[in-house]
């Protein structure tokens, strides 16, 4: 296997396979929120329970799920083991949200609990988002996949920006991530209106490697990605990953504005001296599109379903993003902004994981069994793709005998 095939893999958690903003009106609106507050959605008739002792799970009288149960005292056992102040979990199947709940404190010292409506940062999981904004416009033959860069952004990048726009979704650009010491990147304080000006506090740096030469991880690239994206819709990309948002119907997704208390939005923390301690909260307008959004469990859930059933791009445009991509070194374990592999049942699943101040997310689907699994937390430092792995395999197998991995 590649190094950078296994770099990949235990980022995302997959198995690989052998082989001053000017539209006021939407920052009112993303104040807003209208989702239901039920937690737990009735399952469809056809579940059925299994008969192996090990896997036995009786159905509630209420209609719930009937794994519902087990899979609250697994994400209850797993807050507890990383002492997390709040975790919210959403869970679909077959088209329906069949599990959505929050546990722990959106708000620790106000005594405010989590819940399915709690918004928390999605960190690196805002990466596959901005894919599939990226796929739709390609759909809307705005944005050719292998096109140069510099024919969106000419004469707005040094000329060793010479990579192109599948290279930036793929990280293979060779366009830095964050480095050691100094960095303007790291605990940026500014707020940036247009991502062309957010990319200036990086792009005089020299690549890192040459473009398709290989694999290297990047969250700058995505800024970039999201410099092109503006050029050709004409307004800021805040702006039009919120409008695209709205029209997709999900009210709880969007990027994060620090310094409006947008409903819903959980507190961050940071572990210090074995303790949760509130966090500040540094500016993401300088990568909206590779790590500044934010969300509720179940639009995430939701995001996931409408992918399946083909509301927002087409299934062959599915297939483009959810093949890993080839560089100069080998197949990597990325598509186009998400993880690709398998489970350890061989299933294909396509998954990213995120950490950032404040907040550590998980986001896995699979795409055959049609189960997407959303998770999100207010503080960093654990591993839910771990949780994910374990709800994912109940969800499609009915298994509960398994243990949640003890990394």
């Amino acid at each position: 296997m590649k190094p950078n095939v296994i770099a990949t893999s235990l980022t995302l958690g997959l198995t690989l396979p052998l082989v001053s903003f000017h539209n006021a009106g939407a920052v009112k609106t993303l104040q807003q929120s209208t989702e239901s507050s039920s937690s737990v959605i009735q399952a469809t008739p056809s579940e059925k329970i299994s008969t192996n002792k090990s896997q036995l799970v009786v159905q509630n009288k209420q209609g719930k799920w009937i794994h519902a149960g087990t899979v609250s005292r697994a994400i209850k056992k797993y807050r507890t083991k990383h002492d997390l102040p709040g975790i919210s979990v959403a869970i679909a199947k077959n088209g329906r949200i069949i599990y959505a709940q929050g546990f722990g404190w959106k708000n620790v010292e106000k005594k405010i609990k989590a819940s399915n409506l709690t918004r928390y940062r999605l960190a690196s999981v805002s990466k596959p988002v901005t894919a599939i904004l990226a796929m739709e416009m390609r759909e809307q033959r705005k944005l050719l996949l292998n096109k140069k860069i510099r024919a969106y952004l000419s004469g707005k990048l040094p000329l060793h920006h010479s990579y192109r726009i599948r290279d930036l979704l793929a990280h293979q650009s060779g366009v830095r991530h964050y480095k050691t010491g100094e960095d303007a990147t790291k605990n940026v304080k500014k707020h940036y209106v247009r991502a062309q000006n957010a990319m200036q506090l990086f792009v005089k740096d020299k690549l890192v490697m040459q473009p398709t030469s290989g694999y290297k991880y990047s969250t700058h690239g995505y800024t970039v990605l999201a410099a092109a994206m503006e050029q050709v819709a004409n307004k800021p990309f805040f702006q039009y990953a919120s409008d695209r948002f709205r029209v997709w119907g999900l009210k709880n997704l969007s990027p994060e504005l620090a310094n409006i208390n947008q409903r819903n939005r959980a507190q961050i923390y940071k572990r210090k001296n074995g303790k949760n301690l509130v966090s500040r909260r540094d500016d993401l307008s300088w990568k909206y599109a590779g790590g500044g959004y934010q969300s509720s469990a179940p639009d995430l859930a939701k995001l996931g379903i409408k992918l399946l059933n083909g509301e927002i791009i087409s299934q062959k445009s599915l297939n483009l993003m959810w093949t890993r991509q080839k560089s100069q070194a080998g197949t990597t374990g990325y598509g186009l902004g998400w993880g690709v592999g398998k489970d350890e049942g061989g299933r294909q699943i396509v998954a990213h994981s995120g950490a950032q101040n404040g907040a550590a997310s998980y986001w896995r689907i699979y795409p055959r069994q049609k189960v997407v699994v959303a998770i999100l937390s207010n503080r960093r430092g654990h591993k839910p793709r771990d949780l994910g792995a374990y709800l994912g395999r109940l969800t499609v197998t009915g298994s509960t005998a398994k243990p949640i991995s003890q990394n």
